[in-house]
């Protein structure tokens, strides 16, 4: 197997492996590196849009940590998942959110990944929300729009059952 030969390699070189789900099911982001390149944004994404996508995560995590046990010192560890959608986003840090609320604005496919961050009514007046991060970004007196842990409880909820 290829990944015998990874392993391998490390061990000869006295390096060690990360292993890592760099795209779940689904896609944890829209991002090219996760084979689910939506061109524009990165906030349309699958990965919790089926139970059946978290589900296939979990299991191919497990798998990992079967191979990392397998070669004992050579797996360094294991990195759950790469890289998800604005999970390490705050709203003081939003440039990347406010591009995305603009792009999607101009598609024609559904930003489903921004549902996980706000309400319906913040997504059915993004011009206000974008305006709001704004101010909020250049005035001390303006607080940031409250992004919904949505995603991030989603996440850990992964994160629970890969580890278990």
């Amino acid at each position: 197997k290829w990944i015998d030969r990874v392993f391998n390699f490390a061990n000869v070189s006295g390096l060690k492996v990360l292993m890592d789900l760099h795209s779940a099911p689904g896609g944890q982001s829209g991002a090219e590196c996760t084979g689910c390149d939506q061109g524009h944004t990165d906030a349309i994404f699958f990965l919790g849009e089926s139970e059946a996508n978290i589900n296939h995560a979990v299991q191919a995590v497990k798998v990992m940590a079967e191979i990392c046990a397998e070669k004992g010192d050579v797996c360094y560890g294991i990195e759950l998942l790469n890289e998800p959608h604005n999970a390490d986003r705050d709203t003081k840090h939003s440039d990347g959110i406010m591009q995305d609320l603009a792009r999607c604005k101009l598609t024609d496919k559904p930003c489903n990944g921004l549902k996980y961050m706000f309400t319906q009514p913040q997504l059915a007046n993004t011009e206000a929300l974008i305006g709001h991060f704004y101010l909020s970004m250049v005035s001390n007196k303006t607080v940031a729009p409250t992004i919904r842990p949505s995603y991030r409880q989603l996440l850990r909820g992964f994160y629970v059952k890969a580890i278990k």
